[in-house]
C-alpha cells in the first residue's frame, strides 16, 4: 500500500517508489532506489501520469477538503455518494458531466481527473457558460461545452466560469454584454444572504439575483436588479455562487 506524506492510500503495489511531493495539481513520485553513484530520491515521475482516474478523482476530493465520499455527498446535492465511490473504485467509469461535477465540487478542471491533462486549466482563459436574459435567467448553452472562453479574471481558480448579459434586464446595475464571472457554489444559500450571486434552483432554473429570506428557513426571495421585473418568492434554492467580479464590455 502506497500512501501519502499525510497518510491518505492512493495506489496499491506501485514498485519502487518512495516519498510524493505535491505542487499545485501536479504529483511527483521519487524513485527510491538508489546507487553508489545517485542519492536516494532523484528521479521524478509525474504522478499524473502514474495515477488512473479514479485516483485523480480520490486525491481531487480529499485535497478538496472531503477526507471521505460521504463528506462530499453532503456538502454537494449535485454528487451521489455511491456513485462517487464506484468512480473512485474503478466500477464505473467516469463521465465528461461528472468529471465537470466533481472538478467544481473540488476545485481541479475535468480534463484532470479524466486525462491527467494540466493544459486545460487556466491560462488566461476561462468558459462562457451561458447569457444571463429577461428576468436575469440564465440561459446555459451546454455544460460539458462551452459556447466560448472570455478573458480570465484576476484571481480566477479552476473553476472559474464566466456568464454573458445579454440585454437590459439587468440595468442598470450591469449594463448589456457585461461578463460576470463566478467560482465556487455551495449548498447553503445563507452565506449570500442580501448578496448578489448566481442562483440555481430546484427547478432547474439558473439566475442571477440578489437573495434574501421567504417565509421559511428552506424558501428564499430572489429580488431582480431591475425593478420592471418583480421579485420572485419564496423559492427552493439547490445552490448559490458569488459573483467574484464583472468586466463591461
Amino acid at each position: 500500500m502506497l500512501e501519502l506524506h499525510d497518510g491518505v492510500p492512493l495506489i496499491d503495489q506501485v514498485s519502487n517508489v518512495g516519498n510524493i511531493a505535491h505542487d499545485g495539481n501536479s504529483y511527483r513520485l521519487y524513485d527510491n532506489l538508489s546507487t553508489p553513484n545517485r542519492t536516494n530520491g532523484t528521479k521524478f515521475i509525474d504522478y499524473t501520469e502514474a495515477m488512473e482516474p479514479k485516483d485523480r478523482l480520490q486525491r481531487a476530493r480529499i485535497d478538496g477538503g472531503f477526507p471521505k465520499a460521504a463528506d462530499a455527498a453532503r456538502a454537494h446535492r449535485t454528487i451521489n455518494q455511491h456513485t462517487l465511490t464506484s468512480n473512485e473504485n474503478g466500477n464505473r467509469e467516469i463521465s465528461k458531466k461528472m468529471a465537470e461535477v466533481y472538478g467544481q465540487a473540488f476545485g481541479v478542471s475535468a480534463a484532470w481527473i479524466l486525462y491527467g491533462d494540466t493544459k486545460n486549466s487556466l491560462q488566461g482563459e476561462v468558459p462562457l457558460r451561458g447569457k444571463v436574459g429577461a428576468g436575469s435567467e440564465v440561459y446555459v448553452f451546454d455544460d460539458d461545452h462551452p459556447m466560448d472562453y472570455v478573458e480570465a479574471p484576476p484571481h480566477a481558480t479552476a473553476n472559474t466560469s464566466a456568464l454573458e448579459v445579454d440585454g437590459d434586464s439587468m440595468f442598470p446595475v450591469y449594463e448589456d454584454r457585461a461578463i460576470i464571472y463566478y467560482s465556487d457554489n455551495v449548498t447553503d444559500p445563507s452565506v449570500m444572504l442580501n448578496k448578489r450571486c448566481v442562483v440555481k434552483l430546484a427547478n432547474g432554473r439558473i439566475l442571477v439575483k440578489k437573495l434574501r429570506r421567504g417565509t421559511t428557513d428552506e424558501l428564499w426571495n430572489l429580488d431582480s436588479f431591475n425593478p420592471a421585473f418583480p421579485t420572485m418568492e419564496d423559492q427552493i434554492v439547490e445552490w448559490v455562487a458569488k459573483i467574484d467580479w464583472v468586466k463591461e464590455r
